[in-house]
């Protein structure tokens, strides 16, 4: 919703809440307010459901919402590890062997 609907919005509904207690008749305040009542409910509902992604049946998105569901609402964790390898006997870096990432794999696994 854009911010000029909204102030709009917001003033048309101050107009109404002037017009509910500026008049007499029992009758028109009674229909003000219901009026009034309608118009707050609906305002705040819609500026408060956030639109989520349409998806076609395969999954992927056609378009996107307001709310853009992170990694962790969205059903999944996800986490980097990196792995830096002992140093050889001269001092210099040694490459990562499978051994060493499967042995890491498998400590994380426990």
């Amino acid at each position: 919703m854009t911010p000029v609907l909204t102030f709009f919005i917001g003033l048309a509904i101050l107009v109404l809440f002037g017009w509910y207690f500026a008049t007499e008749t029992e009758r028109l305040r009674r229909i003000l307010g219901t009026v009034l009542t309608i118009v707050v409910t609906a305002f705040c509902l819609w500026s408060t459901y956030p639109p989520f992604d349409e998806k076609r049946p395969d999954g992927t998105v056609i378009r996107r919402g307001k709310i853009h569901l992170g990694l962790d609402l969205q059903g999944g964790t996800s986490f980097l590890i990196r792995l830096e390898p002992p140093a050889s006997a001269d001092g210099g870096k040694r490459p990562i062997t499978k051994a060493m990432v499967d042995q890491a794999i498998e400590a994380i696994r426990k």
